[in-house]
């Protein structure tokens, strides 16, 4: 094995690259995550269960009624249950997105993490019945975990830690408020210890 081989074998896991406290807050939310598809999932089949057992019991005599909807709010169905189900890998997504952005004041797309770890469906007139059940199968079936969020934003980061990169984000901004792209000249001017910035 050569010294570049060597090199690429190296992985960096990402619970060495986070704070103890960020560890904590990733693993709770991780908890917390599973623990919902878990209970939804029991939901879904408790509630299936109850209106079979509805439906059997008024079939002979009244098909039509029901005493499970209510005209005071309460409506719940399967159908809504597994919607729920779907969205809770997005809520995961953008809980742990926007703890490191709050956290360490770095811009992170929350939006290139979905596209890389969520099932994708098409929306348009190509989309069949058999692929938007076949797209419900996998939101349904998939299971994130918290390191695969975070290695899609050290990925983003370009290996930068947070500290690096919000010095980097902020030197970025600072250089676009201070050099004008259009007229290739700087934004600002220092007489004698005063800066002035000279767009707008």
């Amino acid at each position: 094995m050569d010294i570049l081989s060597k090199f690429e074998a190296v992985t960096v896991k990402a619970d060495i690259r986070l704070s103890e406290a960020d560890q904590r807050f990733c693993e709770a939310h991780e908890a917390a995550y599973h623990t919902a598809q878990t209970c939804f999932q029991e939901m879904e089949y408790i509630w299936e269960d109850i209106c079979g057992r509805q439906k059997d019991i008024l079939l002979e005599v009244d098909s039509h009624a029901s005493y499970l909807s209510t005209s005071g709010g309460f409506d719940i169905s399967a159908v809504q249950i597994s919607e729920h189900m779907m969205k809770l890998h997005s809520r995961f997504i953008q809980n742990l997105t926007a703890h490191f952005s709050r956290a360490y004041h770095v811009s992170i797309d929350e939006y290139a993490i979905e596209q890389k770890l969520l099932p994708q469906s098409v929306f348009d007139s190509r989309r069949t019945i058999a692929a938007q059940e076949q797209y419900e199968r996998d939101m349904l079936a998939l299971s994130l975990s918290y390191e695969d969020i975070v290695n899609l934003i050290f990925e983003q980061m370009n290996g930068r830690d947070f500290g690096e990169q919000a010095l980097y984000e902020l030197k970025d901004k600072c250089h676009n408020a201070a050099w004008s792209c259009l007229k290739k000249t700087a934004d600002f001017e220092i007489k004698k210890s005063v800066l002035r910035f000279t767009y707008g």
